[in-house]
């Protein structure tokens, strides 16, 4: 993920955000660059490139030797409605996500904590008692304590939940000498982790609360309870263009489902170029990242030739690593939430759409495929998932899946890899059939965890360690390493 741009963009919209919606005035100054660089853990110059940025489109004054001062001298009530367009194109998007978040978010916090001593919440007293602040609390202690599973899949989703819904930025300012505390409780570590959840609970329903009420009246004032919504949407950012690992993705599935046969030649170059909507130089990097992963194979004079199973992987190509990364990843992110996620999905799914799904995994039972229930299962909560946000989620993991596929053909070897989910499968086939919902997602969630465990210890044997993320020993200040490991 591309980190720098993540991080410049963040420091962008959140000031952007704050002088175009009324928080900074025309004349006010902004914070240092050494106070920013404190807030958002970034170095100078990521920092003056955002400002300067935002020199370039009219919002900033920069000189020399002096902080930014703010050029906006939009009248006060267009940047109340400026506020209220902005939010209410999203409140549907917003209530989904205050109400669907806490399956996602929850495992992965609970996850982060778990592995939790006494030295990690002294570390996280600390770095919150350091003004500036930036964020609330709420987003703050989340962002540390996710920063702890060290994957970075996962911080760029809530980073992305967190920009859509940009009111942890339009918090008025602290009182002078207001000090925003975390008072922690006594002793007893499952004691803070029960006291923390709730507090963060407690604090994020009543910003919750505050938000939807300025939606509410907002609307009413400037007549915007017909206006058109713009949904959540996960942008997954990459070190090279993202069509780029998304066409990979793309014609690994095809592969897969053998739409693509082995013994196949792709189409030409500019052929793809134009059945896929992007340019000549994409699909050459995407072809380049085929053959490194070893599902095709460039032959000289007559096109690009699809392989049964890759002989090798070239994992020293960092598109490869990068790929393999995101596979690692989403794999932790799928065992940790699924079982709730799946659950709820079966739910509240219609009757006809479970039949279906049923009869599915025992068609695959049935042909020797059991290695496809993955894909099924995935694309079934990416339809019927209980919220929107869900949906988006398992949509995007479920392309990021597609990266194991080479992995594991050579892991298994093409003929045996229905008799390594043959059984396990089964049991979830008998669960489904008995319509015992919170069943099935157990059996899934041992599946996903198994499927972790085996691809970190193919990574093991194959040198590719620091793909896998590292125990949370707190070796720095939280907010030390997340310019390192949080793709914002």
């Amino acid at each position: 993920m591309k980190q720098e741009m993540a991080l410049y963009t963040l420091i962008e919209e959140y000031y952007e955000t704050r002088i175009t919606m009324g928080f900074y005035r025309n004349g006010d100054s902004l914070p240092s660059i050494l106070d920013i660089c404190a807030m958002f853990h970034v170095a100078p110059a990521t920092a003056r490139a955002a400002l300067h940025s935002l020199e370039k489109r009219g919002h900033l004054r920069i000189d020399a030797r002096r902080t930014a001062k703010v050029i906006d001298r939009a009248d006060p009530a267009a940047k109340t409605r400026s506020a209220a367009v902005y939010f209410a194109q999203r409140e549907d998007g917003m209530r989904d996500i205050f109400e669907g978040a806490q399956l996602l978010f929850e495992p992965l916090w609970q996850q982060g904590i778990a592995v939790w001593g006494k030295e990690h919440w002294q570390l996280l007293a600390q770095s919150l008692a350091v003004p500036p602040r930036a964020l609330t609390l709420p987003v703050r202690c989340y962002a540390i304590i996710l920063n702890t599973l060290h994957n970075g899949l996962a911080l760029n989703f809530f980073w992305e939940v967190i920009r859509y819904l940009r009111f942890p930025y339009l918090l008025p300012p602290a009182r002078p000498g207001a000090q925003e505390k975390l008072p922690l409780p006594g002793d007893g570590e499952q004691a803070w982790t029960d006291w923390l959840g709730q507090y963060l609970r407690t604090l994020s329903a009543t910003r919750q609360k505050d938000l939807l009420s300025f939606v509410e009246k907002t609307k009413a004032e400037f007549q915007l309870e017909q206006i058109p919504q713009i949904p959540f949407r996960w942008s997954i950012y990459h070190r090279r263009p993202q069509f780029c690992y998304s066409l990979v993705a793309q014609l690994l599935r095809d592969i897969a489902s053998l739409r693509l046969t082995a013994g196949e030649y792709l189409p030409s170059l500019p052929q793809l170029a134009q059945q896929t909507g992007t340019s000549v130089s994409t699909v050459r990097r995407t072809l380049r990242i085929l053959e490194a992963l070893g599902m095709t194979e460039s032959q000289q004079g007559r096109g690009t030739l699809v392989c049964a199973a890759p002989a090798r992987l070239d994992v020293s190509m960092f598109e490869v690593q990068e790929g393999l990364r995101f596979y690692r990843e989403a794999l932790q992110m799928l065992a940790l939430t699924i079982r709730g996620v799946c659950g709820a999905t079966l739910e509240a799914a219609p009757a006809d759409a479970r039949a279906a799904f049923r009869q599915k995994f025992l068609l695959l039972l049935e042909q020797g495929q059991s290695q496809y229930s993955f894909e099924s299962c995935l694309a079934f909560i990416a339809s019927y998932g209980p919220s929107a946000l869900v949906r988006e989620c398992y949509g995007e993991l479920r392309g990021l899946l597609f990266w194991g596929y080479p992995l594991a053909l050579l892991r298994l070897d093409a003929q045996r890899l229905d008799e390594a989910y043959h059984q396990i499968v089964r049991r979830a086939v008998d669960c489904l059939k008995a319509e015992d919902w919170a069943g099935f997602a157990a059996v899934w969630e041992e599946l996903m965890a198994q499927e972790e465990r085996n691809v970190d210890l193919w990574f093991v044997q194959n040198g590719l360690d620091a793909l896998i993320p590292v125990s949370a020993a707190p070796a720095a200040s939280p907010g030390e390493t997340a310019e390192k490991t949080a793709p914002v």
